[in-house]
């Protein structure tokens, strides 16, 4: 079947905007990526964003989506459908029309990974990862894929032989999955192989997401939800031409992209409020919100526009940090000096170590044993080049690590 993407290209010249009145409440930075045309993907994490295209392959910024260079040794496939970050194991995942690619770099180069599927070729459309444990779902030509955290193949997960289109995890313990032709919404449990068919029949889904557990977001040209673990959907009032992606943000919010740009949902999809000021993106085909809380909206056009936060309480204080955690650095992106905060549960030897992304130290600190409740770490990043890097805090029983990025 021809990617979705081709098939729409046309729909979006003859689209008209969102009945949706804009509500003046995020100003948007743009930034074209030179020759990108149509974005269709975004991942972001620490300062760290990605942007697959549909011709060009894939955009890196290391500093929060200011500047951009593309990235695409390695590659084989220049139609990029899907990105994923796990930051968790240090892994970037790329779907595309001819396969899937990783990165252990922060996708400055890629390695096919394409053991286990039914072909080295194969047409990956969606990616979806359950922020728990790093599990990696891709929605294929033939099916559903799992790819394990440090597994070097995939494992077929159900659904061979139907296409399908969009997956999603609840982080709880079920999976969801769109497919086409014939169009259908499934769900099953992330243990199991064996898949149920949801009862409402919704066609031409291409996006799904989960706030929570119990709230589940399916997108064709209205925006659905289901309370009752994917067994049934209603509609929400957000309804659209076309509607390209969906996903879900720190606090819960709900956004969508589509040709009128970027709406959100704060009440689980009750209402929605399309957000703009000033230059606003239109055509917005790709969604991604980072680890701060910041979204970042690629569009037909091939720029990239970058908001402020969504996050209610993530403000790089170390108040915020949860007792026996590793918080964000701050500043993200960094320069001369960064802070890094975390809290202790009980007192304890301290060691702070920050790598670069092939594993290789790059320094040590050992501030010794501190007490319990929050503290913070000033490092001097004076002689780090610029880059993308990883903290690491080893302490109290915690063994977390964390990404961060440095400009020059």
């Amino acid at each position: 079947m021809k990617n979705v993407f081709g098939l729409l290209l046309t729909v979006l010249l003859l689209s008209e905007a969102s009945s949706i009145q804009a509500q003046p409440a995020v100003t948007w930075k743009k930034t074209p990526l030179q020759g990108a045309g149509m974005i269709t993907s975004i991942a972001a994490y620490g300062g760290l964003v990605l942007a697959g295209t549909y011709t060009k392959g894939i955009y890196q910024s290391a500093d929060g989506g200011g500047s951009w260079e593309q990235v695409n040794n390695g590659l084989t496939s220049m139609e990029i459908h899907a990105l994923i970050i796990d930051d968790m194991h240090g892994v970037v995942i790329a779907g595309t029309a001819r396969g899937a690619f990783k990165s252990t770099d922060w996708g400055t180069t890629w390695l096919p990974i394409n053991g286990g599927l039914s072909s080295s070729g194969q047409n990956i459309e969606a990616l979806a990862i359950m922020a728990a444990n790093g599990l990696i779902a891709a929605g294929t030509n033939d099916g559903v894929y799992y790819l394990s955290p440090n597994a070097s193949s995939w494992t077929a997960a159900g659904l061979q032989g139907k296409q399908v289109m969009a997956v999603t995890f609840d982080n709880a313990s079920q999976i969801y999955a769109a497919t086409v032709l014939p169009d259908a919404l499934y769900h099953a449990a992330i243990t199991s192989k064996n898949w149920t068919r949801s009862l409402t029949s919704i066609t031409g889904v291409l996006a799904m997401t989960a706030s929570t557990p119990q709230r589940i977001f399916a997108a064709s040209s209205t925006v659905y939800a289901s309370t009752d673990m994917g067994t049934t959907w209603n509609p929400t009032s957000y309804t659209s031409t076309i509607i390209f992606t969906l996903i879900h943000g720190l606090s819960g919010e709900i956004f969508v992209g589509d040709e009128g740009g970027v709406s959100a949902s704060y009440n689980g999809g009750s209402t929605w409020a399309h957000l703009g000021i000033g230059e606003a993106p239109s055509q917005a085909t790709a969604l991604a919100i980072d680890d701060q809380g910041t979204l970042f909206a690629g569009t037909y056009g091939g720029a990239v526009y970058t908001s402020g936060t969504f996050s209610s309480g993530v403000d790089g204080a170390v108040t915020g940090v949860e007792a026996g955690s590793l918080g964000q650095s701050y500043p993200n992106p960094a320069q001369a000096q960064t802070t890094i905060p975390f809290s202790l549960r009980h007192g304890s030897d301290v060691r702070m170590t920050i790598v670069d992304p092939l594993g290789r130290t790059i320094t040590t600190i050992t501030p010794g044993r501190l007490e319990a409740g929050p503290h913070t770490l000033d490092i001097d990043l004076g002689p780090i080049r610029s880059g993308v890097y990883l903290y690491r805090l080893q302490a109290d029983g915690i063994d977390a690590t964390r990404m961060m990025t440095i400009v020059r």
